[in-house]
């Protein structure tokens, strides 16, 4: 019996001792298996703008990824899966609004990047010659970035303009005072060829670059008579001045008087249409021959409107001259001719003043009707006749 026992006592030891052997081999099955599976981790860089983080993972698809470390993003960001340092890496580029006008649409273009020219042909935008972007093509796009295209075009067109036509006055003798003649004006018509700029399709600018005249037009003339009865001219005998300087005066107040008298300021065809209460006597020169001073001096022309007020306030006419009235005084009557006699300005009244005075180069101002008889003119050397 007791060597029974024994027996049984054995067996059992030899179970027991196979059942610990078993959990050690279990025991150091598992743990090779713990760092087995620990070891298939991963680390992965995610860069997100400015911000960048790790996470530890068993996953290689880079939106897993995201959401594992509980990153957000949207359809259109773009997600991409790197390398970095020998190390995986997702980076998220988020996308972002970009508006774009042009003319009258406006756009509103969503991107991750790229430039602005890139943009303008994603939208099939052309960009013309003339056109203006308010950012460089080569501009990189950023959040809420605003492009404004601006469409500029040229272009010549021809068009027919008509040419207004003035209206003058001019005072005649071959009318009596007081009576009028008026000719009607006319239009001209001339061809304009015009270079418009035409900006997002309006005319922001045109500019003549050639102009041709078909018609020149007819001006409308007033003619304004001036006409008196003739009185008899009165001479009587003066000496002449003794002196050839600029001005000079008589040693009495007696006229002078010059040999070869032959005809009258109502012979002689004149600029000024004032008229003398009688006609004034003329040598053969056309040189007055009663007088009691002789100026000669440098003489410039000036226009007004007819009726424009002069310094004495008479109506602005021809025949009424800018003088300095320190050396003339206002209301002298005069007798003006150019001393090579190609112009005879004829009678005349000192009645205006000007600038020229201040400068002392000129003598005085002749009244002309029209500009292009002033620049006629011009500057010349006059004789001027004191009559008084």
């Amino acid at each position: 019996m007791l060597k029974k026992m024994r027996s049984v006592a054995a067996a059992v030891g030899r179970v027991l001792r196979s059942r610990s052997a078993v959990a050690a081999v279990l025991a150091v099955a598992g743990t090779a298996t713990v760092v087995t599976v620990s070891a298939s981790a991963q680390t992965v860089a995610i860069y997100d703008g400015e911000e960048v983080r790790t996470i530890r993972t068993f996953s290689s698809d880079p939106e897993t990824i995201l959401h594992q470390a509980g990153v957000k993003f949207a359809d259109d960001d773009l997600i991409a899966m790197r390398t970095d340092a020998g190390y995986p890496a997702v980076t998220l580029t988020r996308a972002f609004d970009v508006t774009v006008t042009a003319g009258n649409e406006t756009y509103a273009y969503r991107t991750t990047g790229g430039t602005v020219d890139q943009a303008l042909q994603e939208l099939g935008l052309q960009i013309g010659e003339h056109d203006l972007v308010s950012a460089e093509l080569s501009d990189r796009l950023s959040p809420d970035m605003y492009i404004d295209v601006i469409s500029v075009d040229y272009e010549m067109i021809t068009q027919e303009v008509p040419i207004s036509y003035q209206a003058t006055t001019e005072y005649t003798a071959s009318l009596a005072a007081g009576q009028t003649k008026v000719s009607e004006g006319e239009e001209g018509i001339k061809r304009v060829t015009y270079r418009n700029k035409m900006v997002n399709g309006q005319l922001a600018e045109s500019t003549a670059v050639e102009e041709t005249v078909i018609k020149e037009p007819v001006h409308q003339k007033t003619l304004v008579g001036t006409k008196t009865e003739k009185q008899a001219v009165k001479t009587t005998t003066a000496k002449k001045p003794s002196s050839s300087s600029s001005s000079s005066k008589s040693s009495s107040s007696s006229s002078n008087k010059s040999s070869g008298t032959t005809q009258t300021s109502a012979d002689v065809k004149t600029v000024s249409t004032l008229q003398p209460d009688a006609p004034i006597a003329l040598d053969s020169k056309g040189r007055p021959v009663n007088y009691s001073k002789l100026i000669t001096g440098k003489a410039t022309a000036y226009t007004a409107p007819i009726g424009s007020a002069t310094s004495t306030g008479r109506g602005a006419r021809t025949g009424y001259v800018a003088v300095n009235p320190k050396q003339i005084p206002y209301g002298t009557r005069l007798f003006i001719r150019t001393t090579d006699g190609s112009y005879i300005y004829g009678y005349a009244v000192a009645a205006d003043t000007g600038d020229f005075v201040k400068k002392g180069r000129i003598t005085v101002d002749l009244f002309f009707n029209s500009e292009g008889e002033c620049r006629t003119f011009g500057v010349r050397n006059v004789e001027i006749y004191v009559l008084d």
